[in-house]
């Protein structure tokens, strides 16, 4: 008896160890950045085929100030020094190598999600167009230091939901489980304070536009900032709505934490109506995004975003898969009327590369409750952000699908999504959330003053 109660401690002893240990060895560790590994954990090589090359560096400022993929230069002729936020395409030259629809999928069927091939049944004329594949990712070198840094201290806290011992650095460059891997897209690095003015906009199943809110965005990235002021957030986001008419002056001050059980994002609302600033916990989880119309949940924004806590993530792997990458066209240089299908985003202006990304299921633990019981999303090896995503109803069927749009802002060498598009299978409705090309696109500053990264300054700045 006593022998057994000895070796049910052993393991559990172990069970706890493991969690609280070091990601990766520094043996490990001196492998990023080396002829096998980038910085961040993703693979060097190419693939056999040729069909994904082998990372050289991504997108870097050269000498002479001009920036350079491999001996690619970006265009900047076409850039317009007036409008700082809309960024030159680098890659406007490629043409399409091939489409694939709803005749020819089957041919592609294991790179594809099932998100994309219930598109294509669905909506006959719905298309992916085919880009040669273009590694863009650089990293500055914060994120190269930290991320060696971090994966050597960073350890995992209650069940997984929250994140100890990491700063400035990808926590775990060579993830051993699925929580591990989730943590790395919820710390995905921007810089500086960002700025986005954009439209959210939802398509109804007869095609009817609605713009559904227009926004002033500042996003503060703390986890990124060496000399961040409160080391325990993640992010914050500062929001001011503009449109529609009957929402103008709304405000939301939100910031994602270190620690995620619980509500996460916490976020207080400004409604002009009620002159006051409330705590707001009904923006996180499943609650029905109303930036959007309500047509996804909040934690489905990025692919997911928020507390991970009440699912059981499951890492299934890596596999070359065909996902949106490097969409410059469709962020910076479109405008609604040429984008927005009655159907579906005009194919025209979104392109695909295939990449190898890493698969991550999600299955609501028993315990818990949420409309998505089951999701999958698809994390970019280079990057680390989420780039599309599926999520199943009570009954196991695929009910919404989501694409993210991420393109590499080389002026702040990060690569950011910018816009998110989700597809309601049942109901034939679809959105298009955060769209910047008609309204300056994505501008950088310094970090926002102390006294501006808190509640009451939404309150403050409040005008009706």
């Amino acid at each position: 008896m006593i022998r057994k109660i000895l070796v049910t401690c052993a393991l559990l002893v172990l069970v706890v160890s493991g969690c609280a240990m070091a990601a990766i060895t520094e043996q490990e560790a001196a492998q990023l950045g080396g002829s096998t590994y980038t910085p961040i954990g993703a693979e060097k090589a190419g693939n056999k085929d040729g069909t994904i090359p082998p990372w050289t560096g991504g997108i870097t400022k050269g000498a002479d100030g001009y920036y350079y993929e491999g001996k690619l230069v970006v265009p900047f002729s076409a850039y317009d020094s007036k409008k700082p936020g809309i960024h030159p395409d680098p890659f406007a030259g490629d043409k399409v190598l091939f489409s694939i629809n709803s005749k020819n999928m089957s041919q592609y069927a294991d790179k594809l999600t099932p998100g994309q091939m219930a598109l294509m049944q669905k909506y006959p004329g719905y298309r992916i167009d085919v880009y040669p594949t273009r590694r863009k990712d650089s990293y500055h070198p914060t994120v190269i230091e930290g991320t060696k840094k971090a994966a050597l201290t960073a350890t995992l806290g209650k069940s997984g939901a929250s994140l100890e011992n990491a700063h400035c650095g990808y926590p775990f460059p060579f993830p051993k489980n699925g929580i591990e891997a989730m943590w790395n897209h919820l710390v995905t690095p921007n810089r500086g304070d960002e700025h986005v003015h954009y439209y959210s906009q939802q398509i109804t199943a007869s095609g009817r536009y609605i713009m559904t809110s227009e926004e002033h965005a500042n996003l503060y990235y703390a986890y990124w900032d060496p000399q961040a002021p409160d080391k325990s957030k993640v992010y914050y986001a500062r929001d001011t709505t503009d449109g529609p008419s009957n929402r103008n002056g709304e405000k939301l001050w939100c910031y994602w934490g270190m620690d995620k059980t619980g509500i996460d994002p916490t976020c207080y609302q400004y409604l002009p109506g009620q002159r006051r600033v409330k705590l707001a916990p009904e923006i996180s989880f499943d609650g029905p995004n109303t930036w959007v119309g309500g047509a996804a949940t909040y934690d489905q924004a990025y692919t997911f975003m928020g507390s991970p806590e009440r699912y059981n993530w499951e890492l299934k792997g890596k596999k070359e898969m065909y996902i949106p990458v490097n969409n410059y066209k469709l962020m910076f240089h479109s405008t609604r009327k040429a984008v927005f299908g009655p159907q579906f985003v005009n194919p025209d202006y979104v392109r695909w590369e295939l990449h190898r990304v890493w698969m991550l299921e999600g299955k609501v633990k028993p315990e818990f409750r949420h409309v998505y019981p089951k999701r999958t999303i698809y994390l970019d090896e280079d990057n680390w952000y989420g780039c599309m995503a599926d999520m199943y109803d009570a009954n196991g069927k695929l009910w919404r699908t989501e694409i993210d749009f991420n393109p590499f802002i080389y002026s702040a060498q990060a690569t950011h999504i910018v816009s998110e598009q989700g597809y309601d299978l049942n109901t034939g409705q679809y959105f298009m959330s955060a769209y910047p090309a008609e309204t300056g696109g994505i501008t950088y500053t310094e970090r926002a003053p102390v006294n501006e990264l808190t509640s009451t300054f939404i309150g403050s700045s409040g005008i009706r």
